[in-house]
């Protein structure tokens, strides 16, 4: 087949990581970066918040270490449980109820909430569960299918993932230390400051 010529499109620039492909399980978690959906976004609007996997299970705990997964909160009205199910689990419940009722009129200060917000998660910690989901192209991929505080990695990190009946606690032998909670903010009342002021 003789060579045809070519356009490079928008898809080049997408240079992030690739997904952490792992097994099934609880895994430590770290918030990282916090992005908003583009502009001319096709699909319906969201935040995507990226995570750092910071131990595996308690039977392989070096497993996905380092790994990133992204995962994605619909700001579409009445399904904005999501994002505030993340800032709970990150310990930020007095920060997501404090979003309730505000407006974001515009882009920019989408984009600023999300900096702010970015600003604020940054480094907490959470217990993903981290499970198999379809791809576009048939090859199943790893995906955070719910967050849990920190303080419940001890009891999660040896639970095995069972269908339906949710997870079934395996002991305690080897279990890994307790991480460190990381500071709470004490600006959280206070988030919409730099947007009120643009």
């Amino acid at each position: 087949m003789p060579f045809e010529g070519f356009t490079f499109d928008d898809s080049v620039g997408r240079t992030e990581q690739a997904r952490a492909r792992v097994p099934e399980g609880y895994y430590l978690v770290e918030a990282e970066k916090v992005d908003p959906t583009s502009a001319d976004y096709d699909k319906t609007p969201g935040i995507f918040v990226t995570y750092r996997i910071v131990q595996g299970p308690r039977s392989a705990p070096g497993v996905g270490v380092g790994g990133k997964l992204r995962d994605y909160n619909t700001i579409k009205k009445d399904a904005q449980f999501g994002l505030g199910m993340t800032l709970g689990a990150l310990g930020m419940d007095a920060l997501a109820k404090g979003l309730a009722g505000r407006a974001i009129p515009n882009y920019q200060t989408f984009q600023a909430l999300c900096g702010q917000l970015e600003a604020r998660m940054k480094g907490k910690r959470a217990v993903a569960l981290i499970a198999d989901q379809p791809g576009n192209n048939g090859r199943p991929f790893s995906g955070i299918e719910s967050l849990f505080k920190a303080d419940q990695w001890d009891d999660l990190s040896g639970a095995m993932v069972v269908a339906a009946n949710g997870p079934v606690p395996t002991g305690s032998m080897g279990a890994a230390a307790r991480p460190s909670a990381p500071a709470a903010s004490t600006d959280e009342d206070n988030i919409f400051a730099d947007l009120d002021n643009r």
